[in-house]
């Protein structure tokens, strides 16, 4: 589980659930598009924010870490309390990452 209680979620947490643990010693310069992308969205996750604003979350992902982040995304919107405002120029970028079932939606609200 990520966020245990009141406990803030670790480093390596998010770098676990964002598939970032062997990058962990590189320099930022290093990283790819992609990695970069994840492993901001894991630095904005440390303060355990209520509301997290994305724009164009997926933009530099490939589709297998579209998949992935939508889903680390999704569980912590259902089961942590994230709330998550995203903004994409196209409709379809922003699969993923609410709910799909009609328990999943009860589930939110």
């Amino acid at each position: 589980m990520l966020f245990r209680s009141s406990i803030r979620p670790t480093t390596r947490e998010l770098a676990r659930r964002f598939r970032l643990v062997g990058l962990m010693d590189q320099r930022v310069e290093d990283l790819t598009c992609a990695e970069r992308a994840r492993a901001d969205l894991a630095a904005a996750l440390l303060a355990r924010p209520d509301l997290l604003i994305w724009e164009e979350p997926f933009a530099l992902l490939s589709m297998v870490e579209r998949r992935l982040v939508a889903e680390e995304v999704k569980d912590l919107v259902l089961n942590h309390g994230l709330t998550v405002v995203a903004a994409s120029q196209s409709p379809q970028g922003l699969i993923g990452i609410g709910p799909q079932s009609q328990s999943e939606q009860r589930a939110l609200s």
